[in-house]
């Protein structure tokens, strides 16, 4: 399954300060310090294979319900109130809306064809749905439900970000080598930034022979976004006041995700290819300072609260790499279960949930000693991406 080959995501941040920072990596979360969700006491795993999410509760650390969703969720998402959790459908079209205090199915709704990635605006009124095989991004009113535009971009959209004022929208079309620019007081397409090797050139190759950007994150203080091209091996600095490239960064082979440090001081980019790294991003100069080496098959990046250390999901190898952010060295491995896709943060930065898709279990770390505290195992078949509500997490 493509998906399954693909590395990519999500986040949530771990406090107002680090929200406000790390707007808009990987797909996942707030982009304003208002739209925080309260911590959460329950971890919610979308299970692939099994078509259900699993309800955790993070003091016992045991899987309390699962539920049925859509055909091969995705990810699931907490709300900005923290009332709902809205869980994507690849395979049935659709997305489930969770109570997430009942914990029952209170909506589900269609949408385009392949929702994989959702983001919600800043203000909390709307959420965006990344409909990958339909090459669309629904836009639905979280007052009603009801999906109110369903607007074209680029081919093969993979991640959907808001600009921190919430008046912008930002969709990467990964098969045309572009990011897409929404205005969304009026639902309109204003701009489209050609990335990499541009659009001109993806659309004289095969569909699906191309791979450029993916995730990506916004320095809402410098206005800039960093965008990584997989076929070009190389990050985009993009502009956001002119919608132009400033700066292109070369770095590791197929980067595919971009996340930024809660301090604003970094962006690490994880590079899927062989070469097994990271890459440290200086935010102030644009130059990579450090070329960190990680395990095989990295998916995404987790940061502490207070931004000292960074964790790296390595599908290939198994394990997660903990990277100290002063010295840029790996310090840790932590053995995970097998192929291990995407993680969650807790708010306090205390403790981690990594989902394992070979071994159909969940991992929980404790983020102090960084070491292993348990492994919960009966959370479903094919455990995919993990939220947590007030919490930092991405998805691929």
């Amino acid at each position: 399954m493509k998906r399954i080959m693909l590395g990519l995501a999500c986040i949530l941040l771990a406090s107002v300060m680090a929200q406000a920072v790390q707007a808009g990596s990987l797909g996942w979360g707030m982009d304003a310090p208002d739209a925080m969700p309260k911590a959460g006491d329950k971890v919610f795993v979308a299970n692939q294979e099994s078509s259900d999410v699993a309800v955790i509760d993070i003091k016992t650390n045991t899987v309390i319900k699962r539920i049925k969703v859509g055909m091969a969720p995705h990810m699931p998402m907490v709300s900005p109130d923290g009332k709902y959790v809205y869980v994507t459908g690849t395979e049935s079209d659709n997305v489930t809306v969770v109570d997430a205090h009942s914990l029952e199915v209170v909506k589900r709704f269609a949408v385009g064809k392949g929702p994989e990635h959702m983001n919600f605006t800043p203000d909390g009124k709307y959420f965006a749905v990344i409909n990958h095989d339909s090459n669309e991004l629904t836009v639905v009113d979280t007052r009603t439900w009801d999906v109110v535009k369903q607007i074209s971009t680029g081919r093969e959209p993979e991640n959907v970000t808001f600009s921190p004022d919430g008046l912008r929208a930002y969709v990467t079309g990964m098969a045309s080598y572009e990011v897409s620019v929404i205005d969304m007081p009026t639902l309109k397409t204003v701009a489209s930034i050609p990335i990499g090797a541009g659009p001109s050139f993806a659309a004289i190759q095969p569909l699906g022979s191309v791979r450029g950007p993916e995730i990506f994150s916004i320095h809402p203080k410098q206005r800039k976004a960093y965008v990584p091209n997989m076929d070009t091996h190389d990050v985009s600095v993009v502009d956001l006041e002119t919608n132009q490239t400033i700066k292109v960064i070369p770095v590791g082979q197929k980067p595919h995700h971009s996340t930024i440090s809660p301090d604003g001081r970094f962006v690490y980019v994880v590079n899927s290819g062989g070469s097994k790294t990271v890459s440290a991003i200086d935010t102030k100069t644009d130059e990579v300072v450090a070329t960190v080496f990680v395990g095989e098959g990295a998916t995404g990046i987790l940061f502490k609260p207070d931004a000292s250390q960074a964790y790296v999901v390595n599908r290939g190898s198994n394990n997660i790499s903990v990277i100290d952010t002063q010295t840029h060295q790996v310090v840790r491995t932590i053995r995970a279960g097998v192929n291990p896709e995407t993680g969650a943060m807790t708010a306090d930065g205390t403790r981690i949930y990594v989902t394992n898709s070979g071994s159909h279990d969940v991992t929980v770390i404790d983020a102090i000693a960084n070491q292993v505290l348990t492994t919960i195992k009966n959370v479903g078949r094919g455990p995919w991406a993990v939220d947590i509500a007030g919490g930092v997490g991405f998805c691929h």
